[in-house]
């Protein structure tokens, strides 16, 4: 699992890089691997049909576990300097594996927005 955490953060942060400070690269990148994990475990949840609403409130729920998550991915990423690590070896990768990192990154990305958003409209019949 951690090796497709890695990769999308790569990806990510090679992307993100393009906006010319590496500050806002490995922070956003690590925001959005949050957003993203934290997106894909409730879809999750309620698939297993699991109600946090009988012990927390929702919203305090979600924004517990997206604090975890960023705290987490802050530290594996950040705090150790394991993105510049990453960086590092992807230098050696082919023109080719680098689009494929940003294709599969961006995938994540919108797979993370989307997932909730159909889920739903599945629940309600729509789709």
């Amino acid at each position: 699992m951690m090796k497709v955490i890695n990769y999308i953060y790569t990806g990510l942060y090679r992307l993100l890089l393009k906006t010319g400070d590496k500050d806002i690269a490995e922070y956003s990148a690590v925001f959005l691997i949050s957003l993203g994990l934290t997106l894909n475990l409730f879809v999750v949840l309620r698939v297993l049909s699991f109600d946090p609403k009988e012990f927390i409130s929702i919203r305090l729920f979600g924004f517990l576990v997206f604090i975890f998550l960023l705290a987490v991915n802050y530290l594996y990423f950040v705090n150790k300097s394991r993105h510049k690590i990453l960086l590092d070896n992807s230098q050696k990768w082919t023109a080719q594996e680098k689009r494929i990192s940003s294709i599969v990154s961006i995938f994540f990305c919108i797979e993370s927005v989307l997932a909730p958003v159909l889920y739903s409209l599945m629940e309600d019949g729509i789709f």
